[in-house]
């Protein structure tokens, strides 16, 4: 638990400027991502009656796109933000190539959960709704459906959190920390990390689901995802701080 308790901890002691500082952005951009969301409803709607299904799909598609686009650049420069605060007390600006380099680690760590997470549950749940399917066994395909969700997802968190390093890392300007040293560097934390992993995805699954419409439901949605992303983050800020992985020579803080 020492890992969660050192999250919970950054956040508290920082809580001022993350009020300050990230909350007001994080807010503006929720409502960007709520205006957008309507506003893609209402693009589909519209190509729907002028192109039909698939002028509908792709006037959706290209808006889409853009909307998680913007969205993903500016809570990329949100979590950059965070990470300086507490490893350079906020003292610097946020230059191009340190956000450039924290978006670069991002994708590192998104290929990566993709490949190990994200291509076996798409194999699994493919195998298991065709063996299932075919004999009717509906609640037996929700039940091993729902438990392989939670094992990946579960699975998806103790990655982040062991590969996540060079996130604060890059937003420090440690350029040079790579994934295995990241590995490398939690091995001690391991036990931790992994009960925090567990804390996270039974969050995820325990919070019941919105009845609400697709905008309702997603703002709330993210709301709820901000929590455990969050503490995620601070968490891994603070293994990098207790770790005592020290910047490379040529660090760019």
């Amino acid at each position: 638990m020492s890992v969660l308790k050192g999250a919970l901890g950054l956040i508290w002691e920082y809580r001022l400027p993350l009020l300050r500082r990230i909350l007001p952005w994080y807010v503006l951009l929720l409502c960007f991502l709520a205006v957008g969301t309507w506003l893609n409803q209402s693009a589909f709607a519209t190509g729907i009656t002028e192109g039909g299904v698939r002028g509908g799909f792709f006037t959706a598609f290209g808006s889409t796109g853009l909307l998680l686009l913007v969205y993903g650049l500016s809570a990329a420069a949100l979590a950059v933000l965070w990470h300086r605060m507490v490893l350079n007390n906020d003292e610097l600006p946020i230059t191009w190539a340190t956000w450039g380099r924290y978006l670069w680690a991002v994708i590192l760590i998104a290929l990566a959960l993709l490949l190990v997470v994200g291509v076996p549950w798409m194999i699994l749940q493919f195998t298991v709704g065709s063996l299932f399917m075919s004999r009717q066994n509906f609640e037996a395909v929700g039940l091993a459906l729902y438990l392989l969700a939670a094992f990946f997802t579960f699975l998806g968190h103790l990655l982040w959190l062991r590969w996540g390093l060079t996130l604060p890392a890059a937003a420090y300007g440690d350029w040079e920390l790579t994934m295995t040293d990241s590995i490398e560097a939690t091995g001690d934390y391991a036990w931790p990390i992994t009960v925090l992993a567990i804390l996270l995805t039974a969050f995820q699954f325990v919070v019941p689901t919105v009845n609400a419409s697709m905008v309702e439901t997603l703002v709330v949605g993210e709301l709820l995802f901000l929590i455990p992303t969050l503490i995620g983050l601070s968490a891994l800020t603070w293994l990098y701080r207790e770790t005592g992985v020290t910047p490379k020579a040529g660090a760019n803080p």
